[in-house]
């Protein structure tokens, strides 16, 4: 898709998108789990997560941090696959799910690694949750800047801190955070047309 949404191409809005950023961290936890935002200097978005699912699991602890940009986003994230164990992938083939898949179509890990398949990258699932929490956090309405840092978190807890960041956008004037700056933004369109 991204190869599809380069070759449309982009135009220049005349309006300039926000970019937020929080003037004090902003963290949320649940189960296991912490996200958060730090503050920026700039108008960069870094992203760090870490992926670990305790000891003796199929798939190993990783971490991997990046600067978003639609170059490392096109490069080092975009092509990275959903995963799952082994074990959920029976349980949910047991409910009915995903019984058209085969371990080539996704990455399943088993007590050896990937079942019918291979890594794209060492730290695959770890980015492909940075995938994941590039796109929950879209639902801010608007553009990040700071340090997101993520451990064990999955879509519920990343549209937690969306939810949290898109109210401290809305009323960026007060104590609860600021704006960085603001950028034109383009806009695809078909070329064939």
């Amino acid at each position: 898709f991204v190869a599809a949404l380069a070759a449309a191409g982009a135009v220049t809005q005349p309006a300039r998108r926000p970019i937020y950023t929080v003037s004090k961290p902003v963290i949320v936890r649940g189960p296991g789990a912490t996200l958060g935002i730090h503050p920026a200097a700039d108008a960069e978005l870094r992203v760090s997560y870490r992926l670990d699912y305790g000891h003796g699991a199929p798939i190993p602890p990783q971490t991997h941090t990046l600067v978003v940009t639609p170059e490392t986003f096109r490069a080092d994230i975009a092509g990275c696959r959903t995963f799952l164990t082994d074990a959920e992938a029976l349980a949910l083939r047991a409910q009915g799910v995903g019984r058209h898949l085969t371990g080539a179509d996704l990455l399943v890990f088993g007590p050896r690694g990937p079942i019918d398949n291979a890594v794209r990258h060492a730290d695959e699932p770890a980015r492909h949750k940075i995938l994941d929490l590039i796109g929950d956090l879209a639902l801010c309405g608007c553009d990040l800047a700071g340090h997101v840092v993520a451990y064990r978190s999955g879509h519920a807890l990343n549209v937690e801190l969306a939810r949290a960041l898109a109210c401290a956008a809305a009323s960026a004037a007060g104590s609860e955070g600021r704006k960085v700056a603001s950028r034109k933004v383009g806009r695809a369109t078909n070329r064939a047309a």
